[in-house]
């Protein structure tokens, strides 16, 4: 499994549902070896917890079977230049 993360933002709905449009999780089913790919620009995490390993679920389409995967979103807080900040 790989995530490929093509936009460093993210989208907090109703404070409990953390998309991340951008981020793309491939991999392949354990059980019958199809391509799963979810994408966190549709698909979210359910309040997630940040700087700390959490369990992730994975549903394959073609053959019902459920797994999870050991993510960690980290959150990063940097200065930046005040000419470079948006206003």
């Amino acid at each position: 499994m790989h995530i490929e993360n093509s936009k460093p933002t993210f989208e907090i709905e109703d404070g409990k549902r953390f998309h991340i449009p951008g981020a793309v999780l491939h991999g392949k089913c354990p059980k019958c070896k199809s391509d799963v790919k979810i994408d966190f620009s549709d698909d979210y995490l359910s309040y997630p917890d940040t700087n700390t390993p959490f369990a992730f679920s994975c549903y394959c389409r073609e053959c019902s079977h459920e797994w999870k995967v050991t993510m960690q979103l980290n959150v990063e807080l940097v200065l930046v230049d005040e000419k470079a900040a948006k206003r």
